[in-house]
């Protein structure tokens, strides 16, 4: 992905839009005391108006880099994407 934000893929015949939902940060939770690691988020639409979306999230290591998230880079292959989806 690299400095990509949005992209379009094909699956069979259909063609789907993909754009950074959430990048990876930090959460204060209200469930669960300290703080929580949210990953990499990816919004998934087809590209002709509809109500239907999927948001994929991808895990980050969080012992890479300390407690930085930020600091890292965030590479989704377009084949794990198309299996994700």
């Amino acid at each position: 992905m690299g400095s990509v934000k949005t992209g379009m893929l094909r699956l069979g015949s259909d063609d789907y839009r993909w754009s950074i939902y959430r990048l990876p940060t930090w959460t204060r939770g209200r469930s669960t005391p300290g703080h929580a690691l949210l990953g990499l988020a990816i919004l998934v639409q087809l590209p002709e108006p509809n109500r239907r979306q999927l948001i994929l999230e991808f895990d980050i290591d969080p012992a890479r880099h300390g407690d930085m998230p930020h600091h890292q880079r965030f590479r989704v292959h377009d084949a794990r994407l198309l299996e994700s989806i």
